[in-house]
């Protein structure tokens, strides 16, 4: 279920809004933001990766200057990412937000998203996929159901190796 609404009661280092669009992004509401600045934001999600270097990924909403929130997509590497849904009006949906989770694009992307994507992409020659569901972590206080329907998620595609080995 989606908040009412988002609390911007968060931030996001400006420099991280130019790092994505190369100059500071004419949408940001708060127009005395400079590259110096945090700005106002809402963080919906954070995903962490259980690898050698402990990556992390979030995802915020930042206030858009013509109202609503543009959904902004950043790691702990800087690097450049697409989300499947730029602005929006209203608070996510939780199905809205797990499309961002598994379309999102760019250079910090495994291909297919920024969440479960990471368990596909290290499923590799010698790896269970019960070994790959605590790769990732994905946590939210705004959209609390969200942990539990990954980690469900991650257990059923774990249990669908043994099924498919049955039937091998």
């Amino acid at each position: 279920m989606a908040p009412a609404a988002y609390d911007d009661q968060d931030t996001i280092a400006v420099s991280a809004l130019v790092a994505h669009e190369g100059s500071k992004p004419d949408w940001l509401a708060d127009t005395e933001a400079d590259v110096d600045r945090e700005t106002a934001c809402t963080q919906l999600v954070s995903v962490t990766l259980a690898s050698v270097l402990g990556n992390a990924l979030w995802v915020y909403a930042v206030p858009h200057r013509e109202g609503g929130h543009r959904v902004v997509v950043t790691d702990d590497e800087g690097s450049s990412f697409t989300p499947p849904l730029a602005r929006s009006d209203e608070p996510l949906t939780l199905g809205e937000l797990q499309a961002v989770l598994d379309d999102t694009r760019g250079d910090g992307a495994a291909p297919g998203g920024i969440g479960h994507a990471w368990r596909e992409y290290n499923l590799v020659d010698g790896v269970s996929r019960a070994e790959l569901v605590d790769l990732v972590s994905i946590s939210s206080e705004t959209y609390a159901q969200l942990n539990a329907l990954d980690r469900s998620r991650a257990v059923q595609w774990a249990a669908e190796e043994g099924d498919a080995t049955d039937e091998g």
